[in-house]
């Protein structure tokens, strides 16, 4: 009884600090994890602010959060030491298009041919920590939206993939959400 008592927790603890344990590092410049956990917190303290969210949301330009994107994620992968990639405008469009879904039903795309995709609900809230010293709120949130798949190993190995030669990011503003798609394929597209 005694032995199948060590082994029920031996199972039970390796399991649950097994879930802790992560594969990437966080690289942003809002966010640090807490402790050895998942949970991101604002990075050297602070809280999020729900008070913040609507001023936020006034100095938020999506047009320049789009400039951005294209070399947030080649810093992003830089990072990681993968090499830099291109992207799609045609992919891109089509990702702009689905991330608009997602409010009304969060899940993948079905009929994707060999595209892989990752995608990503970010809650304004979560940004409320920034500061103006921090620089150019658009810029952080174009990094911030790659930083947001950090927890999840299998998202973080879609985007750090050495064999997609060509992304698509799509990224759109639901009030206080920002809806991402990210694709990547196999092959080189326009």
């Amino acid at each position: 009884m005694n032995t199948y008592i060590i082994i029920l927790i031996s199972i039970i603890t390796f399991n649950v600090n097994s879930q802790e344990i992560r594969k990437y590092k966080l690289y942003s410049k809002i966010w640090e994890f807490e402790g050895n956990s998942r949970k991101t917190v604002p990075i050297n303290g602070g809280n999020y602010d729900l008070w913040k969210t609507d001023s936020l949301i006034s100095v938020i330009d999506t047009v320049k959060i789009k400039n951005y994107l294209y070399s947030s994620f080649n810093e992003f992968r830089k990072d990681y030491g993968k090499s830099i990639v291109k992207f799609s405008d045609s992919l891109s469009n089509v990702c702009e298009k689905f991330s608009r879904t997602l409010t009304k039903k969060y899940a993948h795309a079905n009929n994707i041919g060999n595209a892989m995709e990752c995608i990503n609900l970010l809650p304004i809230l979560l940004i409320t920590s920034t500061k103006k010293v921090d620089g150019d709120i658009n810029k952080i949130i174009a990094e911030t939206i790659f930083d947001s798949f950090v927890c999840s190993d299998t998202h973080m190995d879609l985007l750090l993939s050495e064999t997609c030669k060509t992304f698509g990011i799509g990224v759109t503003l639901s009030k206080y959400t920002f809806n991402i798609v990210i694709r990547g394929m196999t092959k080189v597209i326009q």
